[in-house]
This record gives structure tokens, sequence and C-alpha cells, in this order.
């Protein structure tokens, strides 16, 4: 018997943060922020307003209809 490890493919797995990282910067730009904390901010707000408003807020495990 052969025991076979699974693999994950690299392109798959750059794939995605590739993906987000062009919507990332198509959104927000590359211009350079005052400081970490203003740069921290847009992204957190890009995260919030753009890529996690496809995911459903309430979800039935957690009981929310």
């Amino acid at each position: 018997m052969t025991v076979r490890l699974y693999v994950p493919d690299p392109a798959r797995i750059n794939a995605a943060a590739e993906s987000f990282f062009a919507v990332l910067k198509e959104e927000i730009g590359t211009r350079r922020r005052p400081d970490r904390a203003t740069a921290r901010a847009e992204i957190l707000a890009f995260i919030e307003t753009f890529y996690n408003r496809r995911r459903p807020r309430e979800h039935p495990a957690r009981g929310y209809l």
C-alpha cells in the first residue's frame, strides 16, 4: 500500500491572495500614507465594506435568520 500525502498546488494557493491584493490596489491605490495607522484604517475599511459584503452577516449556526 502506498500512502500519499496531499500537497496543495502553489498556484491555487497564490491565486486567492493575488486576487485580493489586486482588488485592494485598485480600490485604495498605491499612494503613500502619512503613517501606519492611516494605512491600516484604510485597509480595514476596504475589507469591511467591499470584501466582506459578499458574506452574509447572519449565520444560521449562530441562531440568526
